[in-house]
């Protein structure tokens, strides 16, 4: 019960196809935890039923902002919401309840869940990874039993779940750290996993995780890379150190950013990231870039000049990631020239972001132009376009607000924003309002004297 609905479109809690199903699967758990997210449901959904507008209009619907309302527009967002208030209420339970020890019924728990062998093994391993994340009473327990379970995914799932079990984590790193030395690959890598996210309190599971960077299973190698870094197991220098000549191209790429983190890196770590920006390989080379940009105002100009080369070449997703990175590390002069105008390679990124057809890409591009000042100027009407027509409300919030950081810049596009204020989405309305006072402000006010 940690996600329950919430309508929040800031911090991405908003999903009603997500809703719609915990809905149904939290009618069969019942109890406390079904009242508690009936509760959290009634709370999310009924005050934000449209009844500000002419019953022809949008009255009694519920506006199109979770992230899959762009497909079905405000008929899915009332449908599923519907379904999503009355799943609970429809529905009848499908499972008896267990008993306790003197045969009276109880409520069934997601820890009777992962250990019902009639199950699943992989809704064992959701119901382990939700008893993890709703710290139920118990799961530690049964998910340290499931390390030891017949089926390998069943022990790769109780791993991953301890994972997320935060403090309480720590109690199992000794079981852990025997789970290393399973026989199965996908076991030593959610081991690992687990071990990552537990970071320094595992640091005592850092002479297996060393030992697993000599693993004949490339992916296991890379994760042990990873975990020696949230570990920051420094006596893993010499062993990362010799990755850096690895065959695969990721293990080397998490070698070199480890020992970057651990402040051990030899020249040769950097070649490694700057040679997998253009190793036509996707994951490695977003890596790279991770690694790169961590270094952060210190990137040598030279490097800088590299991660300008990256936005040319390989996968869109790492030529806009470039971009990001070299305005993070203080890159202006590969992104705009001194007269305010945009480079052309960032123009050509910026471009093709704006026309994919991957969401997310266009929407991350809209928020990298807020942060190019005059450079904009070529991309404002499509900003304001992306404001006002596009049918993702997250990027008509992401195009207003960047009107508004653009400021006076933006100032052609005021109109727009007027539009926006309309909008049906409530967000797109907040971030036009709040844009609006930076892009045309108040006659006589100091802002407006710097227009």
């Amino acid at each position: 019960l940690q996600i329950v609905p919430r309508w929040d479109t800031e911090k991405g809690y908003l999903d009603l196809y997500y809703w719609h199903y915990g809905s149904l699967a939290m009618r069969q758990v019942g109890g406390a935890a079904w009242d508690a997210w009936a509760l959290a449901l009634d709370a999310a959904l009924i005050p934000n039923q449209r009844r500000d507008t002419n019953p022809c209009l949008y009255y009694g619907s519920w506006d199109p902002e979770d992230p899959w309302s762009p497909d079905g527009g405000r008929v899915y967002s009332t449908a599923v919401a519907v379904l999503a208030l009355g799943a609970g209420r429809a529905h009848p339970l499908r499972f008896s309840p267990p008993k306790d020890a003197g045969g009276t019924f109880r409520e069934r728990t997601l820890v009777d869940a992962l250990k019902d062998s009639d199950l699943d093994v992989h809704v064992r391993g959701q119901a382990m990874r939700a008893a993890a994340r709703n710290g139920e009473r118990g799961a530690l327990e049964a998910l340290r039993d499931a390390l030891h379970a017949k089926e390998p995914e069943l022990r790769a799932h109780a791993a991953r779940a301890i994972g997320g079990l935060g403090d309480e984590a720590a109690l199992a790193i000794p079981s852990l750290k025997a789970v290393l030395g399973d026989p199965y690959e996908i076991v030593r890598i959610a081991a690992l996993e687990a071990l990552t996210a537990l970071g320094r309190k595992a640091a005592g599971a850092s002479p297996q995780i060393i030992s697993l960077l000599a693993d004949a299973q490339p992916a296991v190698r890379r994760e042990a890379a990873i975990a020696a870094r949230a570990l920051d197991a420094k006596g893993a220098a010499p062993a990362l150190t010799k990755l850096l000549t690895d065959k695969d191209t990721g293990v080397r790429v998490a070698a070199a950013r480890t020992l970057t983190s651990l402040g051990a890196a030899p020249p040769e770590a950097t070649m490694v990231l700057l040679d997998a920006l253009v190793s036509g390989q996707t994951a490695a080379a977003l890596d790279a870039i991770e690694g790169l940009e961590a270094l952060g105002a210190s990137v040598p100009a030279d490097v800088r000049a590299r991660l300008a080369q990256a936005m040319g070449v390989g996968a869109l997703r790492v030529q806009l990631r470039a971009a990001e990175a070299l305005h993070a590390v203080g890159g202006a002069e590969f992104l705009t020239t001194p007269a305010g105008r945009p480079q052309k390679g960032i123009r050509s990124t910026l471009d093709k972001a704006l026309d994919s057809k991957d969401a997310g890409l266009t929407r991350r591009a809209v928020v990298l132009l807020g942060s190019l000042g005059k450079a904009a100027r070529p991309w404002l009407k499509h900003i304001a376009d992306r404001a006002t027509l596009d049918p993702s409300p997250q990027i008509r919030v992401a195009a207003t607000t960047t009107l508004g950081q653009l400021g006076p810049v933006a100032r052609p596009m005021a109109a727009a924003l007027h539009l926006a204020k309309e909008d049906e989405s409530r967000a797109v309305r907040t971030a036009a309002e709040g844009a609006l006072t930076k892009v045309q402000p108040p006659p006589g006010s100091e802002i407006e004297g710097l227009i």
